[in-house]
C-alpha cells in the first residue's frame, strides 16, 4: 500500500487557501523547520556542558540534551503529521473509455465544494435548458 502511493498517479497544482488556512499551514511550515536547528544546537549544548565532572553541570548538561532529543523526535512527528493538514488530492485511474483522470480533493472547506458543484452543474442545466 504505501508503494503505491509513492509510485502511483500523482496530482500537483495550487489551491487556492483562505488566509487564515494559509497563515496556520506557513506557521506549522516555520515552527517544523525551526525545530531541527533547535534539537541540534541544544543536544550539541547539552554535550558539551554535560562533559564535565562537576555533578551539577552534569546533570544541567543531561536536561539539556534531553531537551534537544524531545525537540528532535517531535520535529520528526511534524514531518509526519504534515501530509495530513490542508487540502489533499488522491488521482484515480480513468475508466475504461475515459481518457481524463479523476482527481479526489480531500480536507477542503464546504464553501469551496459547493463552489465547484455549481460550476460544474452550471453547463449541465445550459444544455437541458428550461424545464
Amino acid at each position: 500500500m504505501i508503494l503505491v502511493n509513492f509510485l502511483g498517479p500523482n496530482a500537483s497544482g495550487y489551491l487556492p487557501l483562505t488566509r487564515a488556512s494559509g497563515t496556520r499551514l506557513t506557521a506549522y511550515l516555520w515552527i517544523t523547520i525551526s525545530l531541527v536547528p533547535l534539537s541540534i544546537a541544544l543536544i550539541a549544548a547539552g554535550l558539551v556542558v554535560g562533559n564535565t565532572l562537576e555533578p551539577m553541570r552534569s546533570e544541567v548538561g543531561l536536561y539539556i540534551l534531553l531537551a534537544g532529543l524531545v525537540l528532535a523526535v517531535a520535529s520528526v512527528i511534524a514531518v509526519i503529521v504534515r501530509p495530513y493538514l490542508g487540502p489533499g488530492a488522491r488521482v484515480y485511474n480513468p475508466k475504461p473509455g475515459e481518457s481524463d483522470k479523476v482527481v479526489e480533493l480531500k480536507r477542503v472547506h464546504r464553501d469551496f465544494v459547493a463552489a465547484v458543484r455549481q460550476m460544474n452543474e452550471a453547463p449541465v442545466s445550459q444544455l437541458l435548458g428550461p424545464t
